[in-house]
């Protein structure tokens, strides 16, 4: 991300007190257990899904809902040994990565957080749609949602980019073509989505998938997780925010007048030397 083209007059504006107070308090309280925790649920949030992509692609016949032998997503599948891998360094990584800014910079705990949070977001939102196409037994579905994938990344992105321009500059642009007609392509993709369903229940000759009603359940988890990925525009938001609260982060201090130890934490250098300065008369001389 660039600094070069904002300056502290033109950011502090979009930052507020209460914000930068609440990063730090959450970032002192965020102690080396809250650390453990959070890092072991995501973490095995992760393992559990690479765990679960295995298990579909090894039981694609004796499952107890009928899975598509030759589903292209298996080859997408991740191996088990480079899922354990990433979440032990994304694990430890929060862990000790944490304690280590946690000593120097309550606000920088908030960003290394927050950079965190986005990396492990991305994985579980990839493998979770990787996971979701291999319930789906119907070749056209997975296109279907392959297609609609695909087109929810570009608006995510799309969405984000406008989001942040308007944050950092205050470029309020005329709605964009697909702004202007968002309620018609919704009612496209539904119209879509529906003849899609349809024609997967009625001309697929599948006895079995037209009486099982969980599978067909299945097929909403895709779309369920396309949705989710529109979450992101906000965790990134946030995050422009702490990255120029950092940026600017002595700046900011004085503007709000918090105090070194709320600001810099109880556990950092800064805060340790003020802390013998005051106690000590002779070194403020």
């Amino acid at each position: 991300m660039t600094t070069k083209k904002i300056e502290f007059n033109a950011i502090e504006e979009i930052i507020t007190k209460n914000f930068a107070l609440e990063c730090c308090e959450m970032s002192e309280k965020f102690s080396f257990f809250r650390r453990f925790l959070v890092g072991g649920f995501f973490s095995t949030l992760l393992l559990m899904l690479g765990f679960f992509s295995q298990y579909a692609i090894t039981h694609f016949h004796s499952a107890t809902i009928t899975l598509d032998s030759t589903n292209e997503y298996q080859y997408f599948v991740t191996p088990m040994s480079i899922v354990f891998i990433l979440s032990s360094i994304l694990f430890f990584t929060l862990v000790f990565g944490g304690t280590f800014y946690r000593k120097r910079l309550n606000i920088k705990l908030s960003l290394f957080s927050a950079k965190w949070l986005m990396a492990i977001t991305i994985f579980l939102y990839a493998l979770s749609f990787i996971v979701s196409q291999l319930l789906i037994s119907i070749k056209i579905l997975r296109y279907f949602y392959s297609i609609l994938f695909i087109i929810s990344i570009f608006l995510i992105i799309f969405k984000t980019k406008k989001n942040i321009n308007e944050l950092l500059y205050g470029e309020k642009k005329e709605d964009d073509f697909i702004s202007k007609n968002w309620k018609k392509i919704r009612e496209l993709i539904g119209i879509l989505f529906s003849v899609t369903m349809i024609y997967s229940v009625l001309f697929q000759n599948n006895s079995t998938l037209k009486q099982n009603f969980y599978l067909i359940l299945l097929w909403f988890f895709p779309i369920l997780i396309i949705v989710a990925g529109f979450f992101w525009t906000s965790i990134y938001k946030s995050y422009v925010k702490l990255f120029y609260l950092n940026y600017f982060s002595e700046d900011f201090r004085k503007k709000f007048g918090v105090d070194n130890g709320i600001w810099y934490g109880s556990k950092s250098k800064e805060y340790k030397k003020e802390q013998r300065k005051n106690s000590n008369p002779f070194l403020n001389t």
